[in-house]
């Protein structure tokens, strides 16, 4: 028995994205099917394109991929890589040191997920892991010291009232700091994002983080603060930084100059005219 072919519109096109701000919506959930074509779609990302969510994530991306098959069952390929950028999770903000987004999936439009990024809490290096599938990605938590990822959960959720001296075990306090990760997540992260268009800034966060203090006579001690970030890029390569704190006497302000997107160098002066000096380097291997 023969049976006439069926053909099929072919989509053809070539996607170039650069120097500009981009913010993803969530995807919305629907059973309709999109219509059944060919593919051939390019998509190009130059360096310069920025992915803000304010709350979420701060991401400068580089990287391309294609979209081949039909709408039905895409066949995909390529790499998006993180030039540089932070993370949010548990009010808490997270550097970036690898963030990848592979396009390997098979009868999928989305991504696979690999990133790292690290944050630190007083003498306590915690690391970030998210892997997987866009839409079922695995999250783990390391420290140094080492900790149980529980342990871990519980010191980023209950820091909001160990800075106020508050009994972190106590019902209320774990209220209170998870009210105040809703809040930042809500209504400071318009405030954020009001901010950041106003002021024309390239990095706007809030979050908590740990400065080192001595006084004369006394040994360095860390403390832990909330703090108020800004940066500027005034070239592709040089930023302006300053960082205040909103709970301690403390602030810092400097620049950073990225030799390439792996390298970086910076320079910065605190509140008693203290001279810092640094490289950061993001090692893979």
């Amino acid at each position: 028995k023969l049976t006439k072919s069926r053909l099929l519109p072919k989509l053809t096109g070539r996607v170039a994205i650069d120097d500009v701000l981009v913010s993803i919506p969530s995807l919305p959930e629907s059973e309709s099917e999109l219509p059944h074509m060919i593919l051939d779609l390019s998509l190009e990302i130059g360096k310069h394109t920025h992915f803000y969510s304010s709350g979420l994530y701060d991401l400068w991306i580089q990287g391309s991929a294609h979209f081949g098959g039909t709408t039905r069952h895409p066949q995909q390929s390529g790499t998006i890589s993180v030039r540089r950028g932070r993370v949010q999770y548990l009010q808490t903000s997270f550097r970036i040191t690898e963030g990848e987004a592979y396009f390997n999936q098979v009868d999928s439009f989305l991504p696979s997920i690999t990133f790292r990024a690290t944050a630190r809490m007083n003498r306590t290096r915690i690391m970030l892991g998210i892997d997987g599938p866009l839409q079922q990605m695995k999250f783990t938590l390391t420290s140094s010291p080492e900790m149980s990822q529980q342990e871990i959960l519980r010191m980023l959720t209950l820091r909001g009232a160990s800075l106020q001296g508050g009994n972190s075990d106590s019902a209320e306090a774990q209220r209170n700091a998870l009210l105040l990760a809703g809040l930042q997540m809500s209504v400071l992260g318009e405030v954020q994002d009001a901010i950041r268009d106003l002021l024309q800034l390239d990095e706007l966060t809030l979050s908590t983080g740990t400065f080192e203090k001595r006084e004369k006579g006394e040994d360095k001690s860390t403390i832990e603060a909330y703090n108020v970030q800004i940066g500027k890029y005034v070239t592709d390569k040089v930023m302006l930084r300053y960082t205040q704190s909103l709970t301690e006497d403390m602030r810092r302000y400097g620049i950073r100059y990225d030799f390439t997107d792996r390298f970086s160098m910076f320079a910065m002066r605190d509140e008693k005219n203290s001279n810092w000096f640094g490289f950061e380097a993001r090692i893979k291997f």
